[in-house]
């Protein structure tokens, strides 16, 4: 198996996109993930968790709801 894009509990990107507009933040996985794999993320500013798609640069593509 290949290793995993993201780890839990380490530091990640959070990219939040809308149209034209990109928002980011830092954030902790809550599992290991692939790419491609959709996972739970804790916000390390706000504490609040959001799920998002894991990217192949090891970011996360939060969904909009």
């Amino acid at each position: 198996r290949e290793p995993f894009t993201v780890q839990r509990g380490t530091p990640i990107r959070l990219i939040a996109r809308m149209g034209t507009l990109s928002i980011s933040a830092s954030g902790t996985p809550l599992a290991d993930a692939m790419t491609g794999d959709v996972i739970r993320v804790r916000n390390l500013d706000s504490g609040v968790t959001v799920s998002g798609t894991v990217m192949a640069d090891g970011t996360v593509e939060v969904m909009k709801k």
